[in-house]
């Protein structure tokens, strides 16, 4: 797991905050951190075709994950 559930970040926006803020307030794991610009970029195509409401941490995280688990 990358950081722990403690909050409800489904209205969290990612594409306004540095990668820095975004590692502390979703506190993500050092393993994950080259993969930040790749999820950003994935974030923004989705938010520019469906809307800014997907602009949320929960999907973020996933994306994270996704780039994370591609290249093991």
């Amino acid at each position: 797991m990358i950081f722990q559930r403690t909050f409800d970040w489904t209205d969290y926006t990612v594409l306004d905050k540095s990668n820095e803020q975004i590692i502390q307030d979703l506190r993500i794991q050092q393993k994950f951190h080259p993969f930040m610009d790749a999820a950003k970029l994935r974030i923004q195509k989705l938010v520019d075709r469906m809307g800014p409401h997907q602009d949320a941490a929960d999907r973020f995280l996933d994306y994270l994950e996704d780039e994370y688990d591609g290249e093991e």
